[in-house]
């Protein structure tokens, strides 16, 4: 799986750009202490993983011995409303992140919006009622008319050639932004728990399963591992 677009809106996206080494990569990171190495098995349907190495590899998620899951690395193209990416960007540890820079760049945006309203949760969490039908169209209506003037103003401020890096103040936090990162096996699978767990919010959810579609595709044994613990 190449893209997903978390979101449904047509917009938002995760896209997978490359990436380095895989389920072996772990194995041999791991096995190296001991001055050994695993290769990959040979039949009449391609190359495996053997079932020693598939073991080390839950063994070292199980007791969380997370170096070996450094090496790997995965190369994503993100597109995110900046208010989702702030709380995204909040895990630093084994990723390089270069976003758009609007400095540079000054086409009108792209703003999100959601298809169903919530309403707030209960201690903080996420709330699962959602606003009624009648209102929630009223308020998307608004919504996009305020969305539309803000960018409307902002192409003003731009052809009346204020500095593009300040002109971008004018814009919402429903904004998209894009970005590529460069993270470890080990970073991904930090962010999927903390973004599929209980409290976490729901677009960040939806964003972290499409993370895992693509990586339980390149890491099966690992992703596996180190998402769904025995």
């Amino acid at each position: 799986m190449k893209k997903v677009d978390p979101l449904g809106d047509g917009i938002s996206s995760v896209e997978y750009v490359d990436h380095m080494g895989d389920d072996l990569r772990v194995v041999n990171a791991a096995r190296i202490s001991f001055d050994k190495q695993s290769r990959l098995e040979v039949d009449e349907t391609g190359f495996w993983l053997s079932p020693e190495d598939g073991r080390l590899i839950g063994f070292l998620a199980e007791h969380r011995h997370m170096s070996p899951f450094f090496h790997p690395q995965v190369c994503l193209r993100i597109e995110m409303p900046a208010f989702l990416a702030h709380q995204w960007w909040r895990s630093t540890v084994g990723v390089c992140r270069s976003e758009v820079y609007r400095r540079y760049v000054i086409s009108e945006p792209d703003c999100y919006q959601p298809q169903t309203w919530r309403l707030k949760g209960k201690a903080a969490k996420e709330g699962r009622a959602h606003l009624d039908e009648a209102k929630a169209t009223e308020l998307t209506a608004r919504i996009a008319k305020v969305q539309q003037e803000i960018k409307d103003l902002y192409r003003e401020a731009v052809e009346l050639e204020v500095a593009p890096e300040l002109a971008q103040m004018i814009l919402p936090q429903s904004t998209y932004t894009h970005w590529i990162e460069t993270g470890s096996l080990h970073y991904y699978s930090r962010v999927y728990a903390l973004q599929t767990g209980a409290a976490a919010q729901r677009e960040l959810t939806l964003y972290a399963e499409a993370v895992g579609r693509i990586l339980s595709g390149l890491f099966p044994v690992s992703w596996k591992a180190l998402t769904n613990p025995q």
